[in-house]
């Protein structure tokens, strides 16, 4: 039996730096109660960020009591971040719960998406004819492996690391 994905693709006409989608976050209580919102978010696909973040406006605006406080590594230096349980909906549909998120400051944005969900699925940016796009799957089904059907001459060029 064939596993089935939730996946989506992102398409842009133009090359873009920052990679967003619009996302649902939902608060996330012990596990068990959950309050969604039907307002949906700003997120960036942050490839350089281990874990999620949310602005302060997001954890307000949901009622979220911190779960935690620690310490983070940012751009700007070392600070001291509260930490909530929240719930994701991605653009696929794809509910996922519980995420630690810690709070901080995202410009243009109200979620980071960091490597936490990330790697629970399959992630792919390309960028042909100067127009951007990216794909999620979950789960992940294969490997993706631009020298794998390549020329030998791409694979002279462009060895693995």
């Amino acid at each position: 039996m064939k596993k089935r994905a939730l996946a989506f693709t992102i398409k842009s006409d133009r090359l873009l730096s920052v990679l967003t989608s619009e996302v649902f976050i939902s608060s996330v209580i012990s596990g068990e109660n959950r309050g969604y919102l039907t307002e949906r978010y700003l997120a960036i696909w942050d490839t350089g960020a281990t874990g999620s973040v949310i602005t302060k406006k997001v954890a307000e605006k949901l009622n979220l009591l911190p779960i935690d406080i620690v310490q983070v590594n940012t751009v700007g230096g070392v600070r001291t971040a509260n930490v909530f349980l929240i719930g994701v909906i991605l653009p696929n549909r794809l509910l996922v719960e519980p995420i630690r998120a810690c709070e901080g400051v995202i410009a243009g944005a109200d979620l980071s998406i960091g490597m936490d969900i990330i790697t629970l699925g399959d992630f792919a940016v390309t960028n042909k004819n100067n127009k951007t796009t990216f794909s999620f799957r979950f789960p992940s089904l294969e490997e993706i492996d631009f020298l794998k059907n390549a020329s030998e001459y791409d694979k002279l060029e462009n060895q693995t690391i």
